[in-house]
């Protein structure tokens, strides 16, 4: 089923118009695909850029809401932060992040600020704060546009008027932000709706028209166009000599219902569905090491190590452990290879890396 038509709504990234003005952005050169298919940089190359300062150098960063515990190898990610001349946060709480930057600007939270928020089906609203930002907190959006009017850039800021933002994006909708104020629950708007079979007179958004399983588009960048199954660059088999010190393969990512990545771990119910970081890990592979569950080990890759609880299960096979990232005293990413990135998406390796367990 096709998902339900959006509020057609101004592409304000300025990212066209300004192309030919800019340099490359992060990872362009190195990961044509990813940029050339979503307009934007790759993030994983950016740390590679701050440490190599090719293909120029990186010399500030202003992150709203950033994360570095997302990263590979957090180390390596540390150390390039603090090679910049320059790094400011924009966050809600003090963080990892927060701890390396020279000026933290306290966010607004979304009970404090407007939001232009739509949904498939034509759905439109503009999202009324309940109370006033507390102390000196701004929306990240006064951050963006104040800060665009400081570098003498206000005319593509709209002089730092926020409805004037909002009438521009809504212009082809034929919406104003005044309109939407008279409705502060929203509106549904009349969109175009999908043509069934559109594919039979406009073709499908590859560059034949048609069903890709040969992908003209990886040709085009030089790589196989059908799929070939590569080892990742650290396993036992590629790596043999690694697997000796570090016979477990090592995954992250896996979900938990309780956090967001590094978000609401402050909130003292959510907290008893996980307090801790633990690594799970099979009966077979806990009792090779002497490990019961609940025991306090150490898991240590190429990288780095780190401390958690072991959570012995038999939800994984033997070989296998997982660690749920994000925690800010036993960060996964301390672990994992920040260097060794797929060549066409650029995203590092965050399920074949190699480590040990050990009991502390």
């Amino acid at each position: 089923m096709l998902p339900d038509p959006m509020v057609p709504m101004k592409d304000v990234s300025l990212f066209h118009e300004k192309k030919a003005q800019l340099k490359p952005r992060a990872g362009e050169q190195t990961f044509p695909v990813w940029t050339d298919m979503y307009q934007e940089g790759q993030a994983n190359a950016l740390i590679d850029q701050i440490l190599t300062e090719k293909p120029y150098p990186i010399k500030a960063i202003i992150g709203v809401g950033m994360n570095l515990m997302i990263w590979p190898n957090t180390g390596r990610v540390k150390a390039a932060i603090r090679k910049l001349d320059f790094f400011s946060v924009i966050d809600y709480f003090e963080t990892v992040t927060t701890d390396e930057a020279q000026v933290i600007l306290p966010a607004a939270t979304w009970f404090e600020r407007s939001s232009l928020v739509t949904r498939p089906g034509g759905f439109v609203q503009l999202r009324q704060p309940v109370v006033e930002p507390m102390g000196e907190a701004w929306p990240d959006w006064k951050f963006i546009l104040e800060l665009g009017k400081k570098l003498g850039l206000g005319d593509q800021v709209w002089n730092g008027d926020f409805d004037t933002y909002i009438n521009d994006r809504l212009k082809s909708a034929d919406l104003t932000a005044d309109q939407l104020r008279q409705h502060p629950a929203g509106i549904r708007i009349p969109v175009a709706q999908h043509v069934p079979k559109s594919y039979e007179h406009k073709g499908f958004n590859t560059p034949s028209g048609k069903v890709e399983i040969y992908s003209s588009i990886l040709k085009a960048h030089g790589f196989d166009p059908l799929p070939v199954y590569r080892e990742p660059a650290e396993s036992p088999i590629s790596t043999p000599e690694l697997f000796d010190t570090y016979p477990l393969v090592f995954t992250s990512g896996g979900r938990s219902k309780a956090y967001t990545h590094s978000q609401f771990r402050q909130i003292d119910n959510l907290r008893k569905i996980l307090p801790e970081p633990v690594v799970q890990i099979s009966p077979k592979d806990a009792d090779a090491r002497g490990i019961q569950h609940g025991n306090l080990v150490q898991v240590t890759s190429e990288r780095g190590c780190i401390q958690v609880k072991a959570d012995v299960t038999d939800r994984l096979p033997g070989g296998v452990i997982h660690l749920y990232h994000c925690w800010r005293d036993a960060d996964a990413n301390a672990l994992t290879d920040g260097q060794d990135l797929d060549p066409i998406s650029g995203y590092p390796p965050f399920k074949s890396g190699l480590c040990e367990v050990s009991r502390v």
